[in-house]
């Protein structure tokens, strides 16, 4: 009768036993990989969207017509730019354009004569019978003007056409100029340093100091405007912004450098920006 295993058997139970703990392990090692992939892939992918999210805001809230890409003192209109190779943002290229003023965006309310409803301190619209010169009257007694700093604001008419053709509406570079407002003379006229060739009905407040969109050379996104920086992403190895035909629409392409995955040395993520 046999009271114990046999030297064959003790190590064939050894080698099975070391078998199947490097299979464990291996498929345990994978399972960390797997886990680390899907972790950094959901990280760039949530960096990617909130990153076009952020652009796509920035662009909306500036002046259409005014989105360049400006290398030096050059601007090329964002709309002339047709292919995401010529839209290539990096460090000699930035992508400039003109914004609305914050009291616009934030829309101020107030009361008004003792009425306890919220009235806008400005609604954008203008008097034509009463503005003339440098003088401009908002159209309604109860759009009120809030006395803010006027420096670096001016009004932008958005549509002033002549024959068919824009005339006087933007300033970036150089493109024709806004009109800058002096002072806030009461809280229903504004004087401008100049008087416009034509007016529209409706103005924006803007501010003339231009934004920028630029990647340096740390392949940080960084939004500045008006002496402040934004970081808007980190390791982003490439943007592009372009138009899509002449519809109207922005395309942007954002790239990052994917340290995790070598089989995927960069992560991109396509998104479409509307006025």
């Amino acid at each position: 009768m046999r009271r114990a295993f046999t030297m064959v058997e003790m190590v064939f139970v050894i080698v099975i036993t070391g078998l199947v703990a490097v299979a464990g392990s291996m498929a345990i090692v994978q399972i960390m990989q797997n886990y680390a992939i899907q972790k950094e892939y959901a990280k760039m992918e949530q960096d990617s969207t909130s990153a076009i999210l952020q652009i796509s805001k920035y662009l909306q809230d500036s002046i259409w017509d005014s989105i360049a890409l400006k290398q030096g003192s050059v601007y090329t209109d964002i709309f002339s730019v047709n292919s995401e190779s010529s839209g290539k943002v990096t460090g000699n290229t930035l992508l400039a354009f003109i914004t609305k003023n914050a009291d616009v965006l934030n829309g101020y309310f107030g009361n008004y004569q003792g009425n306890s409803s919220n009235l806008p301190l400005f609604s954008g619209f203008i008097d034509l019978s009463k503005s003339s010169g440098t003088m401009i009257v908002t159209a309604f007694s109860q759009d009120r003007l809030r006395s803010i700093n006027v420096n670096n604001l001016a009004l932008y008419f958005p549509f002033v056409n002549q024959d068919g053709n824009v005339y006087n509406k933007y300033y970036s570079g150089n493109k024709t100029a806004l009109f800058q407002i002096n002072a806030i003379q009461s809280d229903s006229t504004m004087q401008l340093s100049r008087a416009p060739s034509k007016i529209g009905d409706i103005a924006v407040i803007v501010n003339m100091l231009e934004a920028t969109i630029q990647k340096n050379n740390n392949n940080d996104l960084i939004f500045s405007h008006n002496g402040q920086s934004i970081t808007l992403a980190q390791n982003v190895s490439r943007l592009s912004v372009w138009s899509e035909s002449q519809s109207g629409i922005l395309r942007v392409r954002i790239c990052f450098v994917n340290k995790t995955m070598d089989f995927m040395p960069e992560f991109c993520k396509e998104g479409v920006i509307m006025q």
